[in-house]
């Protein structure tokens, strides 16, 4: 299950920018790459479909996607820059409960 969460605090996070930057952390390396990767390439083309269409809120959308190596550790570090250091506006979560319950 892919959750869909805002980001919001008083830094305003990049509510400045022309574009939407969704981030996401995803297994593309260790035991969890081969569905990581397709969840990739589901991400990108769900991110050209809606560019194509007009963007979301009017702006376009742009992914900001790491590589969590199939490591708990790594999502929590993972999504902690991608709201304290990326300023991203949307996060996709991640979809194995072995990297789900750690980043919850």
């Amino acid at each position: 299950m892919v959750s869909l969460a805002a980001c919001s605090g008083d830094t305003g996070g990049g509510g400045d920018r022309d574009t939407i930057l969704v981030g996401i952390s995803l297994p593309l390396t260790g035991d969890f790459s081969e569905p990581g990767k397709g969840v990739q390439n589901g991400y990108e083309i769900w991110r050209d479909e809606i560019n194509a269409a007009g963007g979301l809120l009017g702006k376009q959308v742009e992914l900001k996607i790491l590589d969590d190596q199939s490591n708990a550790d790594r999502v929590v570090a993972d999504y902690e820059a991608l709201i304290t250091q990326d300023e991203v506006d949307l996060i996709f979560g991640p979809f194995s409960s072995r990297l789900v319950l750690p980043s919850a």
